[in-house]
């Protein structure tokens, strides 16, 4: 869609005048915008894909923000408008205004970096289980039978030989169905390197909660480990480690977690893979690039390394 009229999406709130606006540029599925005014500084997102993101999937995020935000967890304030309203309609999509962190967004390969993202995993997990909302069956969650499907139109699609051939050998390793037994909550699902914050060594805000439903707790540790536990292509288990031991502050992993990790990793991993390739996402080559060899590249190391020596390596 086309640059919406920011004084007209503005009307209904009562945020004082605009002094600037900035198209952000990372991020594949939906658009924002930076807007700053001269009570403070925003971001009004305006959510594509309206047969997916429908009002009730959307309702879904927004309840939890403003829930987490409640809570003290450094998330995105949810602006609503002078009516009290949270979603607005631009055109035929739905969108809605955030307030706008200040932080830099890059993974450093360094332990304080991984710790306070397993904290503050480990806080969500925690807090979250008294959260309820009649909207999560509306969000859509990562499952086995879906990931096969999308992988199997994605390898005929494919014309890199060498990708559809490393994604038909890791699809084996794949659970045959989700357990029922495993810890569930809220997850975000998709804690990497740009939805992440730090400033002067904090962890200050955590962004897009746009894939975020509520399932398995385990769903929220293959991203992190992808994005904050490799290190010159090896996955670094001191940085493992400080990610676990900042999780376990707040909530101790299971056993049954800790042996189904493995094929978790290769269940969120070839998801986000297949989802990238998505020709919808056309237009952002470089950063969807960037994305599947980075989650490709993990997927290798796991591949490298076998199951039992990465289960011994990360929880001994």
């Amino acid at each position: 869609m086309g640059l919406p009229d920011i004084h007209k999406v503005m009307l209904p709130y009562h945020l004082g005048k605009i002094k600037s606006t900035q198209i952000l540029t990372k991020g594949i599925e939906n658009l924002n915008i930076r807007i700053d005014t001269d009570q403070g500084k925003y971001v009004f997102r305006i959510y594509q894909n309206p047969a997916v993101r429908t009002k009730e999937y959307i309702t879904f995020e927004l309840e939890l923000l403003q829930f987490l935000a409640k809570k003290r967890l450094p998330v995105p304030k949810v602006m609503p408008t002078k009516k009290g309203e949270v979603l607005v309609k631009v055109g035929g999509y739905q969108g809605c205004l955030f307030t706008f962190i200040d932080g830099k967004d890059t993974a450093s390969g360094k332990a304080w970096q991984a710790e306070q993202v397993g904290s503050f995993l480990g806080k969500l997990h925690k807090t979250t289980k008294s959260f309820n909302s009649e909207y999560a069956k509306h969000r859509r969650i990562i499952n086995p039978t879906e990931t096969r499907r999308l992988l199997t139109e994605r390898i005929k699609a494919s014309q890199a030989p060498s990708l559809a051939e490393k994604l038909v050998s890791f699809q084996t390793h794949l659970p045959p169905s989700l357990p029922k037994d495993l810890p569930e909550g809220c997850v975000h699902v998709d804690l990497h390197d740009e939805s992440a914050l730090f400033r002067d060594k904090r962890l200050v805000g955590v962004l897009d909660w746009d894939d975020a439903f509520y399932g398995p707790l385990l769903f929220d540790f293959p991203v992190p480990l992808t994005w904050y536990c490799v290190w010159k292509g090896r996955i670094d288990f001191h940085l493992t480690k400080a990610l676990l031991d900042g999780y376990e502050k707040h909530r101790k992993i299971t056993e049954k977690e800790k042996k189904m990790l493995w094929p978790f990793c290769f269940l969120v991993g070839l998801w986000y893979v297949s989802y990238m390739l998505d020709s919808r996402f056309d237009h952002k080559k470089t950063e969807v690039d960037v994305s599947i060899r980075q989650n490709i590249a993990f997927l290798e190391e796991l591949f490298r390394i076998g199951e039992r020596e990465f289960y011994e390596a990360m929880f001994r």
